[in-house]
């Protein structure tokens, strides 16, 4: 189920799709500040650090302008944020529609999220259905082949005895 601020929503919800678009929202507004944050920090680090190696070339450099800058960021203020939304019992939200609210502060405003659902219990633990686990059993793949057992096996043999014990006859089409 999903959480707001407030409480639950309601899968039932008729405004339900709002409700989830205005709790994805704050959640990448948050993210979008976090990102920001983090990168002024890092351009604070690469500018000391650049200060640092210019005043290291002037005292031993030899006497050129030094290396100039491979490259600069077009729009720095951009950031590339991505939210991955379990969704199950819930409908998903058109991305494209979400991310044009985010246009101008986000790189990818059109995959800002990512919807995905929760395996069920028993197909997280391995397990397989009741039917695939049935077939499995009477094919006589559900137990395991011991090695002396396929030390006596032939595979002319096994295409044999399938073609002419098969209930079902090949047929060219």
């Amino acid at each position: 189920r999903a959480r707001d601020a407030g409480g639950v929503l309601d899968a039932e919800d008729p405004k339900v799709e709002e409700q989830m678009s205005g709790v994805l929202a704050d959640e990448v507004e948050a993210l979008i500040k976090k990102a920001r944050e983090e990168a002024e920090i890092l351009r604070q680090d690469a500018e000391e650090e650049a200060r640092n190696a210019r005043s290291l070339e002037d005292e031993f450099g030899d006497g050129s302008d030094g290396p100039q800058r491979k490259y600069t960021l077009q729009e720095p203020d951009r950031v590339l944020v991505r939210l991955k939304v379990e969704h199950s019992g819930f409908a998903t939200l058109n991305n494209q529609r979400f991310g044009s609210q985010f246009v101008g502060q986000v790189a990818n405003p059109s995959d800002i999220l990512l919807f995905h659902k929760r395996r069920q219990a028993e197909a997280a633990k391995g397990g397989k259905s009741a039917a695939s686990r049935k077939k499995r059993g009477a094919a006589g793949l559900d137990l395991p082949v011991e090695p002396e057992d396929l030390e006596n096996l032939n595979i002319e043999d096994l295409v044999t005895e399938n073609l002419v014990n098969n209930e079902k006859k090949l047929e060219l089409l």
